[in-house]
C-alpha cells in the first residue's frame, strides 16, 4: 500500500493553459449559529463538473483541547479536561482557500472512475443514489481524483489539511458544537457513541 507521504506532486506539463471557468452564484441559505437560525448570503463558486466551493478567508482559531483528541473519554472527563485546559495553541491560516461545500458525489467520482458504479453499497444504487456522498473510496482513491480534476481543470485541487478543515468548520464558534455545549440538545443532530448515561438517541433511521 502507497504511503500517505509518498504521492508525488501532480505533474503540470499536460494541464490547460487557462483554468477550466468557475460559475458563481449567490444564494441566501438558512444555517444554523449558536444564536439560532440565520439567513446568510453565500456565494457558490461552481467548477465544470458541479462541484460547489466557498472561499474560506485567512485567520486565526485556537482548536477545543482534550475532548474530540480522546475519543473513549467520558463526557464527565472531557468537561473536566475543557475547565483545566481551555485554550489550545493558536493556529493561523495564512492565505484564503476554496473547501468544497459539500461531500463529492457518487456521479461526480465516477466521472473520473466509472467502474466505481458497481462497487456502490446497495442504498446508493439508482439515480437517487447518484447525488449520494461517494463511497467505499481509500485515500489514495480521493488522491488520484484531485490529480485527475487538478488536469482536467487546470487548477491545483488537494484534500484540506486537518487545520483547514477545522478552521472551516468552526466557523468562528468557540464551543463544543456549533449550537453550544448542550450536548443534551437532540434537536440539532443525532450523537452517537459519547459514553454517557444522558445518550439516549443514537439512530434517525437512515
Amino acid at each position: 500500500m502507497q504511503a500517505m507521504k509518498s504521492l508525488p506532486e501532480p505533474d503540470r506539463a499536460n494541464w490547460p493553459k487557462s483554468p477550466a471557468p468557475w460559475k458563481t452564484e449567490r444564494q441566501a441559505v438558512e444555517v444554523a449559529t449558536p444564536e439560532g437560525m440565520k439567513v446568510v448570503e453565500v456565494d457558490y463558486h461552481t467548477n465544470s463538473i458541479g462541484m460547489d466551493f466557498v472561499r474560506i478567508e485567512p485567520g486565526s482559531y485556537r482548536p477545543i483541547a482534550g475532548f474530540h483528541t480522546q475519543p473513549n473519554w467520558s463526557l464527565r472527563r472531557a468537561s473536566r479536561w475543557q475547565d483545566t485546559h481551555p485554550e489550545g495553541p493558536l493556529i493561523t491560516i495564512s492565505r484564503p482557500y476554496y473547501l468544497g461545500a459539500f461531500e463529492v458525489t457518487n456521479r461526480q467520482f465516477e466521472e473520473f472512475d466509472p467502474s466505481h458504479r458497481a462497487r456502490r453499497p446497495k442504498h446508493h444504487q439508482g439515480k437517487e443514489g447518484d447525488f449520494h456522498p461517494v463511497e467505499p473510496v481509500t485515500w489514495q482513491e480521493a488522491q488520484r481524483y484531485a490529480f485527475w480534476l487538478s488536469q482536467k481543470e487546470g487548477r491545483r485541487y488537494r484534500l484540506p489539511t486537518e487545520a483547514e478543515w477545522e478552521y472551516a468548520a468552526t466557523a468562528g464558534t468557540r464551543t463544543r458544537f456549533y449550537w453550544g455545549d448542550a450536548f443534551w440538545d437532540r434537536s440539532k443532530a443525532n450523537l452517537g457513541g459519547l459514553h454517557s448515561n444522558r445518550e439516549t438517541l443514537r439512530e434517525d433511521g437512515y
